[in-house]
């Protein structure tokens, strides 16, 4: 099945950018949204209406405010002629995001894992049903990929890896910066509304440091709806 534990963290991180920003306080989106249980568990994602619930902005947390919700680029792609997910990223993304590093060897890996994924007849199946094309697998791959995979940890640092250059970015709120990656967030952002809903039945895990942990157990009230970054 392609919703494995890697297509399942993607939704923890992507959807942590869907807020909409009001004069210095933020609302959440009306997408994806997770909710605290117990402890730091989180129950599996609820179409809830849009909540009107406000929190002040921490200092820094966002530079601009004329933002675009990750939604909108769901099945909306870039005008002109069509073009791989592949060529997003080594051209527009690479351009927007200087401090990636190993991108090539990281858009070969990841070709290669599309390439398995596509040749498993069960995998082939589920893409076909839920029309998803290689390259929104292409970009969903990416987007988990991890640069020691392809590069000693001693030459990199974590905001060298993709996800985290492009989570970094979307925190930002920069409209230059989504025009440039339209392209890239089209296919994930499409990919991902194609997968099928995951059941609520079921508990999913965010994985966070010390630090983190300390400040989620102070913001992460039972009950309250909150989004990950």
């Amino acid at each position: 099945c392609i919703v494995d534990a890697i297509v399942l963290s993607v939704h923890f991180w992507v959807w942590a950018a869907a807020v909409y920003v009001d004069r210095g306080n933020f609302m959440m989106d009306d997408g994806l949204q997770w909710r605290v249980v117990d402890n730091l568990r989180l129950k599996a994602p609820m179409p809830p209406p849009r909540s009107t619930t406000r929190f002040p902005l921490e200092d820094g947390d966002v530079e601009r405010i004329e933002y675009v919700p990750l939604l909108n680029f769901a099945e909306n792609p870039p005008k002109g002629p069509e073009v791989s997910a592949r060529d997003y990223v080594l051209n527009q993304c690479k351009d927007a995001m200087p401090p990636l590093a190993f991108l090539e060897e990281s858009v070969r890996e990841t070709e290669l894992v599309v390439r398995s994924k596509c040749e498993n007849q069960l995998v082939a199946a589920d893409l076909t049903q839920f029309n998803i094309t290689e390259d929104m697998l292409f970009a969903i791959v990416l987007f988990t990929f991890d640069l020691c995979l392809v590069a000693p940890p001693d030459m990199y640092s974590r905001e060298n890896c993709f996800y985290a250059c492009l989570n970094e970015h979307l925190r930002r709120r920069d409209p230059q910066f989504l025009k440039l990656c339209h392209g890239y967030l089209y296919y994930l952002m499409t990919g991902l509304c194609r997968l099928p809903a995951f059941s609520e039945n079921y508990y999913l895990y965010r994985g966070l440091d010390a630090a983190g942990a300390a400040r989620a157990r102070v913001r992460c009230a039972i009950g309250r709806t909150v989004h990950w970054s």
